[in-house]
């Protein structure tokens, strides 16, 4: 779990200044294998991105 939070915060950080704007909360209730940590972050940057660029998740472009 601390690993995702870890990933959590650095994703915040390079979607920066983009979400100065919101006010978020981001809870890891759990962890996730090691073996998807990269696909777990690609996640949460095109989800930022998407919050950043107003397009609902379900729009943007999905991971590869």
């Amino acid at each position: 779990r601390n690993r995702v939070r870890r990933l959590l915060r650095e994703a915040v950080r390079r979607a920066r200044p983009g979400i100065e704007a919101f006010d978020m909360i981001l809870r890891a209730k759990r962890g996730c294998p090691r073996q998807e940590t990269r696909r777990f972050a690609a996640e949460a940057d095109r989800l930022l991105a998407a919050l950043v660029a107003g397009v609902r998740p379900a729009e943007a472009a999905p991971a590869p």
